[in-house]
């Protein structure tokens, strides 16, 4: 949004009406030439300044010395009143923004600023003329070491104190007040750390407590605002930054030799984690395996006929049954007889018939079952 320019629509209102005026006293003389005469003109013999004449004359003097009197302040300013009516030539109270009016000839206004302001220090992108001019702050560490800083301030002027700002150091408080400060402060605050502080943890310290506090005493005697302090950049010699990298290399190489360690004892470890369970699985089951031997041989101990029983159920597919008496031997290939296949196979049993004098109504808890194994199923070629 534009500013409000009242004292430039005045301005060009005096212009205007001084254009006027000129104009309206060009023209009566020129009438006056053409009805008197040039003698009569030049001799004053006749009147050249008409009514218009003189009525535009006093406008124009009017508008003029409402222009010189008028002052319109913008919101973001404060002016300045140089005035001869005081003992110290400034008038107590400054103009606030909006309307001002000071006493044409008698007294001027000064502008000045109330909107913060930044200065900043840097090597690049400064140019004064046709040269490039390296701003940054070289100083020097508690260890001897020189490094550079770029930094920005941000100031204001205090409203009340404005006539003091331009009473010491008028529009020169930039340049001549607030730049020597800030480099003189971030000096001698340098000074106090060494290189390795400024770069690393305390270079908050540096900034926030060192260097504000040597610029806000000084500032605010001065009528000055101390907003803000920002170190922007800090350049170190290239011997030092090489220095710097070499040793940010060595602590990463260090810290990723560190940490492959740590990888490989986590490895170590989980395979010998791994092998402990394997051990201990092993244990555990020459444990089961011993006790559940233990338990088998208790079991066959009081029960003998009970491998005989197993040994027929892994037979069952392959068996005949059949009822012997009770006092007949037991035909059965009993596990651990050398039988061959081919020579030994035993036969299919045929009934029994019960002997004489054994009725055929005897209970069946007589006999006992005999189980022989079934003869291997023999391959007959077919023929066409």
């Amino acid at each position: 949004m534009a500013n409000i320019n009242i004292d430039g629509l005045l301005d060009l209102l005096t212009v205007l009406s001084w254009l006027v005026t000129f104009y309206l006293m060009a023209r009566a003389f020129i009438r006056a030439l053409q009805e008197h005469g040039p003698t009569n003109v030049l001799l004053r013999r006749t009147h050249v300044l008409t009514r218009k004449v003189i009525s535009a004359l006093l406008v124009s003097v009017v508008l003029n010395l409402v222009a010189l009197s008028v002052i319109f302040v913008q919101p973001q300013e404060i002016g300045v009143v140089i005035s001869a009516f005081f003992p110290n030539g400034l008038r107590p109270q400054p103009l606030d923004p909006g309307l001002g009016f000071v006493v044409p000839f008698l007294e001027r206004a000064v502008i000045y600023p109330l909107y913060r302001q930044t200065y900043s220090i840097s090597n690049t992108d400064l140019q004064r003329g046709d040269i490039t001019v390296d701003e940054s702050i070289s100083s020097r560490t508690q260890d001897g070491q020189e490094i550079f800083f770029d930094a920005s301030v941000i100031f204001r002027i205090q409203p009340d104190r404005v006539n003091e700002v331009h009473q010491f150091w008028q529009d020169r408080y930039t340049d001549d007040f607030v730049r020597p400060l800030v480099r003189g402060a971030i000096r001698d605050a340098a000074s106090q750390f060494a290189v390795a502080e400024i770069y690393t943890q305390r270079r908050f310290e540096l900034t926030k407590v060192r260097v504000i506090s040597l610029l806000e005493k000084p500032m605010a005697d001065n009528g000055l605002i101390l907003e803000n302090f920002i170190l922007r950049n800090i350049t170190f010699p290239p011997d030092y930054a090489a220095s710097i990298e070499r040793k940010q290399i060595a602590e990463q190489e260090a810290l990723r030799s560190e940490i492959e360690i740590q990888v490989k004892e986590n490895q170590a470890e989980q395979v010998r984690k791994v092998a402990q369970g394997e051990a201990d699985a092993v244990v555990i089951k020459a444990q089961a395996d011993a006790e559940a031997l233990r338990l088998v041989t208790e079991v066959l101990q009081n029960n003998p006929d009970l491998l005989n029983y197993e040994y027929i159920k892994k037979l069952a597919p392959n068996v005949q049954l059949m009822l012997v008496p009770n006092n007949a031997p037991v035909i059965l290939p009993l596990p651990g007889a050398s039988l061959q296949a081919d020579q030994n196979a035993p036969t299919p049993l045929t009934p029994v018939v019960p002997p004489a004098g054994l009725s055929s109504e005897a209970p069946l808890s007589q006999f006992e079952p005999v189980v022989t194994p079934s003869p291997a199923p023999t391959a007959t070629p077919l023929t066409n």
